[in-house]
């Protein structure tokens, strides 16, 4: 039979002891890498209940963080977004402009025909495009796949 090591509560960190509600918080749900689903639930559950309290003071803020940091290592593991195209960032951007492609294609110098294909998938944007179009949109460059 395991027997776990209580916590020291005497235990000096950064200078300061560690709250009660974090050591309820590491009592119910111990920091550590997550295996599986059931934990990885548990954990989303959780952050939703910390972010969702009014105040946290800097020990459960802390174990926030961690806990989050855990959470996105495994969701980029399990689901890898995928890289947006040239064409849906451009769309995006745009919208959030609030502008229609063409008025994009004229306030940026581009042929409307070919950000049309560039949105299809049948051409990318050239290295001058993409300067004009983060120019006019007002984001680094790298934020186009190309």
């Amino acid at each position: 039979m395991t027997t776990r090591a209580k916590p020291n509560p005497k235990r000096i960190v950064s200078g300061k002891i560690p709250s009660a509600a974090y050591w309820s918080l590491i009592e119910r749900f111990p920091l550590r890498p997550l295996t599986t689903e059931w934990e990885l639930d548990a954990a989303t559950s959780l952050v939703d209940e910390l972010i969702d309290r009014p105040k946290l003071d800097a020990w459960e803020q802390a174990y926030l963080d961690v806990l989050g940091d855990l959470l996105e290592a495994v969701e980029e593991e399990l689901h890898p977004m995928e890289a947006a195209t040239d064409g849906e960032t451009f769309t995006v951007l745009r919208e959030e402009k609030g502008v229609t492609q063409q008025q994009a294609a004229l306030d940026t110098g581009l042929a409307n025909s070919t950000i049309s294909s560039v949105i299809s998938g049948k051409r990318r944007f050239t290295r001058e495009h993409l300067r004009r179009l983060a120019d006019y949109f007002g984001v680094p460059v790298g934020t186009f796949a190309n």
